[in-house]
């Protein structure tokens, strides 16, 4: 088997107060607080060998306490949205940072909608290490 990084596959937190959203982590609030489980992370989840899933926003965790699980990682696999992008973007170089080997994907729909940004983000920073613009639960794990 060849070896695995220890992989984390991160739905990042959002704002103070999220209620869920209908998992676009939109800057709105409901009268009761639901969230779609992150089932684009799982499949890798499951086919990556010692991974975990971190679905941060309705575990109660905040960046601060991400940048510290990340820590214990050497690749991450961040859901990124267009809505949550620059604060994605902020998160990261936080995580890298505090772990500047940790190899970094961004993976959703934030890659095929506005592909140049991705672009901007690839080639004026130093993460992430790749972006997944096919979004497939299968990229991830090859």
């Amino acid at each position: 088997m060849p070896d695995v990084l220890k992989t984390l596959l991160l739905n990042p937190p959002s704002f103070e107060n999220f209620d869920g959203g209908a998992s676009s982590r939109w800057p709105a609030t409901r009268e009761i607080e639901s969230y779609w489980y992150p089932v684009w992370l799982t499949y890798p989840a499951g086919m990556i060998p010692g991974s975990r899933l971190l679905d941060a926003s309705p575990a109660k965790v905040n960046w601060q306490q991400t940048v510290e699980i990340a820590k214990n990682y050497e690749f991450l696999v961040l859901f990124t949205s267009t809505v949550g992008f620059d604060s994605d973007v902020k998160l990261i170089r936080k995580i890298k940072e505090a772990n500047p080997s940790m190899k970094i994907a961004f993976v959703g729909p934030h890659g095929h909608i506005k592909p140049d940004d991705n672009q901007i983000v690839l080639c004026h920073h130093p993460f992430p290490s790749l972006l997944v613009r096919a979004h497939s639960p299968c990229n991830c794990s090859g």
